[in-house]
């Protein structure tokens, strides 16, 4: 579609009555004159629903692989739970620190004199349970690496340290970072990883091979704050992006947008009393955040355009104006 054309349509102003439950209407704003992308909009004559939305039609689930998922997971936190074999064989899980060195392994910070740092001095096998601090419970995905720590070089130990002092800057009592901190590298030898909501829930198992060589999502350090730009301010787009992209037109109680990466997003909604997930594709991959904000703002537009069947200027015409 000819972009000057696409910019029209945001200069589009209607006025329609909002079918959602007067709670979402409120959260939405739906009693203000806004169009699809917040701007100032014009009245227009029903037409046509725009043709070009028919580009985003779902035909297959495409999603990272969970290898990707894995390493995206693990990269976008620095804590975790280390479990450990104790003298008597039992296992033990503690809290531990970690940052992932060139190669994607993570390197565990352990206490001087700790229960766990004499655990693995006598069995270096152990296993890192990994959750975002921002997701808890089943419903959220999470990740179990299982492996074996060893020493670093000297060399590798301060620039271990170094890193640590950065990012774990500001953290007080247990967390601070002490000069008799050890360090040790994990030899990641597979994983168990558990995909959230719109997936099966049950665990792929991944080789360390495939974890080392899998790339984080591009949009694992603005995917939260997305989330929450259309869970709140941009909710009435999240609605409509629903009922164009995910047949989720009638009922909806609640919406929610809870994860996005790459490839599309995923939403969790209250569809008369019933929970549905659903996921939507993005038409190709994005490679950042200025890419992805981009397209779902294209998509909101088209969802706007489809919901009061709009139809914009001729090209020629708007070329023609355009040239003037």
């Amino acid at each position: 579609m000819d972009l000057r054309l696409h910019l029209r349509t945001f200069g589009a102003r209607t006025r329609t009555t909002c079918r959602y439950p007067a709670r979402i209407r409120r959260a939405c704003g739906a009693n203000r004159t806004v169009g699809g992308c917040g701007r100032a909009t014009r009245k227009t004559r029903p037409g046509k629903a725009h043709a070009s939305a028919d580009f985003y039609a779902q035909h297959e689930i495409v999603r990272p692989t969970p290898a990707e998922c894995a390493k995206t997971l693990v990269d976008s936190t620095n804590q975790g739970t280390i479990c450990t074999v104790c003298e008597d064989g039992w296992p033990l899980g503690t809290q531990a620190s970690y940052i992932l060195d060139d190669d994607g392994q993570p390197v565990v910070r352990l206490r001087e004199g700790a229960v766990h740092t004499e655990n693995v001095s006598r069995e270096p096998r152990c296993s890192l349970y990994v959750q975002p601090a921002d997701q808890a419970g089943e419903a959220n995905a999470r990740v179990t690496l299982i492996g074996r720590l060893e020493d670093l070089e000297e060399n590798e130990r301060r620039i271990a340290k170094i890193k640590f002092e950065a990012e774990h800057q500001g953290e007080w009592g247990v967390n601070k970072v002490k000069s008799c901190d050890l360090y040790s590298r994990m030899r990641v030898e597979r994983i168990y990883y558990v995909g959230g909501y719109g997936t099966t829930a049950t665990a792929d198992i991944v080789s360390g091979e495939d974890f080392l060589q899998a790339c984080s999502d591009p949009l694992k350090d603005c995917a939260r704050d997305i989330r929450q730009e259309y869970n709140t301010r941009r909710l009435a787009d999240l609605l409509r992006l629903c009922a164009e992209f995910a047949g989720l037109r009638d009922g909806i109680e609640s919406v929610e947008m809870i994860n996005i990466d790459r490839l599309g997003f995923d939403v969790l909604a209250c569809v008369h009393g019933e929970m549905k997930e659903k996921r939507i594709q993005f038409p190709r991959e994005m490679r950042d955040e200025r890419d992805a904000k981009s397209n779902l703002t294209m998509m909101s537009q088209l969802s706007w355009e489809r919901e009061r069947n709009y139809t914009p200027a001729p090209t020629a015409s708007l070329s023609n104006a355009v040239e003037e």
